[in-house]
């Protein structure tokens, strides 16, 4: 199947949803706590150093997406860098790299069971896999839809989160615990922070189906980058401002979450945010993992048989 087979029709707001879905992920519930207890409340610029990080490192790729559009994503870059013969040994890493895709599931299914008690753990994460294995089979514009349904949710839930506390800010927020241990402590923050904002570069695995790869890609990685850090900056700042430094620090998101919403809002703080920041980024994953396995198989280092352009041809 060749180039000219694939339907271009991701444009800017299917990519955005994509990239930030595949940003935002269950670790934010986390790492806001991890990273107030290493510069205190000054976490909210840490996340936004942290995404300026992000950025930096990925120049190398924005100026080879506005150059080319890459059909086979980073497996099409080694084909090209480094031949036909270094791409075999690269699909089997690659393979065993995105056998970590599970975690999303099983995290999902560990969430889930904390609010439905009772079922089988494997039952619900392998359900749960397979129903986003399911829209994926399909163009990838029609999971882009989805994506961008439970994006909404999902920015509803983290909204909630910040105008709900923003107004139960205790006083004098940059007086005490701000830069709580000095220039390293903030630096370090910003470095570790870098996983909380990672994850827009899976779009560069979309280039064979965007409608104008070579100016989309580069802006929907800044703007989503950028964008999805002042969110978690506002987050930091909240979950660092409403209680105490010390009772926070290196704790997750759900005991500020008690402590300003009520029991209906804080149940669809945790289903919304936790439940629909894996669900995004687990939907996002299985959207671009796939692209250059499907040419490496065209290419012969897959049996052919495990893909069927028939429904990209369709699309």
């Amino acid at each position: 199947m060749s180039t000219k087979d694939l339907k271009r029709d991701l444009g800017k707001v299917e990519l955005f949803g994509i990239a930030s879905g595949q940003i935002i992920g269950s670790g934010i519930m986390v790492l806001v706590g991890l990273g107030i207890g290493m510069t205190g409340k000054s976490v909210n610029l840490a996340f936004v150093l942290a995404a300026l990080f992000v950025v930096v490192l990925s120049v190398p790729m924005l100026f080879l997406t506005s150059c080319v559009r890459l059909r086979g994503g980073e497996y099409t870059q080694a084909y090209v860098l480094c031949g036909a013969k270094f791409t075999g040994f690269w699909t089997a890493v690659y393979i065993c790299r995105n056998i970590a895709l599970s975690v999303y599931a099983i995290s999902f299914a560990d969430y889930f069971l904390s609010l439905v008690p009772g079922l089988n753990h494997k039952i619900v994460a392998v359900a749960v896999a397979s129903v986003f294995f399911f829209i994926n089979v399909f163009p990838t514009k029609y999971m882009a839809k989805i994506q961008n349904v439970m994006m909404v949710v999902l920015l509803i839930a983290l909204a909630i989160f910040i105008f709900a506390g923003v107004g139960k800010i205790q006083a004098g927020y940059f007086e005490s615990d701000f830069m709580a241990n000095g220039t390293t402590g903030f630096l370090s923050a910003s470095a570790f922070l870098t996983f909380a904002v990672l994850g827009a570069n899976g779009i560069f695995q979309l280039g064979g189906e965007c409608k104008n790869p070579r100016k989309d890609i580069p802006f929907v990685l800044v703007a989503s980058t950028l964008g999805i850090s002042v969110v978690y900056a506002l987050i930091g700042t909240v979950a660092a401002g409403v209680l105490p430094v010390a009772e926070v620090a290196n704790q997750n998101l759900s005991m500020v979450a008690k402590a300003i919403l009520s029991k209906p809002l804080y149940l669809f703080f945790i289903v919304g945010g936790a439940l629909g920041a894996l669900a995004t980024t687990l939907n996002a994953n299985i959207a671009w993992v796939t692209k250059p396995l499907i040419q490496a198989s065209e290419d012969g280092w897959l049996p052919k048989k495990l893909y069927s352009g028939s429904f990209v041809k369709a699309a």
